[in-house]
């Protein structure tokens, strides 16, 4: 099968394109069973940066549902889903009429899935961090413990690129160590699906001060995780339509290979 879970629209503002079709469209040619939209969400209060708006919320769910419509009798599946962060705050949020922002997407909305994407997070001090711009190496514990809660709500069907914290030039020592311990520990304690993105590869090697590497994925991250009783799958985390299935995808397919882990293809 050839599936993808994690598919942006240029509604994000950082994916090309003039709309979703196009990503469906390219999706169909390279002969995909699955396809599901996860562009990044909204949240009703603040504009967290390269997202949609919350009033446009309603627009990319039209959109996706038409889509659905249009390939199901074609024999390709389009699920319509949301990468978003965890926030606690967002459990209790008097503007959503129950309060629960995450069901009121999955409930109300009646969206197929959220991926949890932790791009910012909350640190232990109720402060929401950029995972890109942390203080001290130290915060990317409080990032994993951020991500273990997110998949205690079971809420999140994927969690998106959780090595995300080596776009970080800090060097892997044992806070790394203990940071992919507690993702994975609850990824098996909670049942989550844990991606494996492939768009790191399309950002190219970058000079860090101990060595040149990729951003994710993190070597040494997948080399824990191989030995790990965990469910992986790979997420294309395609922002242009040529992005569906491209080398990066297939590069990402050989490393895998050679960790002996076989990939999930459905969810």
């Amino acid at each position: 099968m050839r599936t993808n879970y994690h598919t942006h629209t240029p509604l994000c503002r950082h994916a090309v394109g003039q709309n979703a079709a196009e990503y469906a469209a390219s999706a169909f040619k390279e002969g995909f069973d699955i396809l599901g939209f996860s562009d990044h969400a909204p949240f009703p209060d603040r504009d967290y940066g390269y997202r949609m708006l919350y009033e446009e919320l309603p627009q990319y769910i039209k959109e996706i549902e038409a889509l659905k419509k249009e390939y199901a009798p074609k024999g390709m599946a389009i699920y319509t889903g949301l990468e978003i962060e965890y926030f606690p705050r967002y459990l209790k949020f008097k503007s959503i009429p129950y309060g629960n922002y995450y069901e009121y997407l999955l409930n109300d909305l009646k969206l197929d899935y959220l991926l949890c994407g932790e791009h910012f997070f909350t640190t232990k001090d109720g402060e929401i961090m950029n995972l890109y711009n942390i203080d001290c190496q130290e915060q990317v514990i409080d990032y994993a413990l951020s991500c273990s809660e997110a998949m205690s709500t079971g809420y999140f069907k994927i969690l998106g690129h959780p090595d995300l914290f080596g776009v970080n030039d800090y060097p892997w020592n044992d806070i790394y160590d203990r940071a992919t311990d507690i993702i994975l520990n609850a990824a098996v304690k909670y049942g989550t699906i844990v991606e494996f993105n492939a768009n790191g590869y399309r950002r190219g090697i970058h000079e860090f001060s101990d060595c040149d590497r990729y951003m994710y994925p993190l070597e040494p991250f997948w080399n824990k995780a191989k030995d790990a009783d965990i469910k992986v799958i790979i997420g294309s985390d395609s922002h242009n339509p040529a992005e569906i299935w491209d080398y990066a995808r297939e590069k990402a397919l050989d490393y895998l290979g050679s960790l002996n882990i076989k990939p999930i293809e459905t969810i």
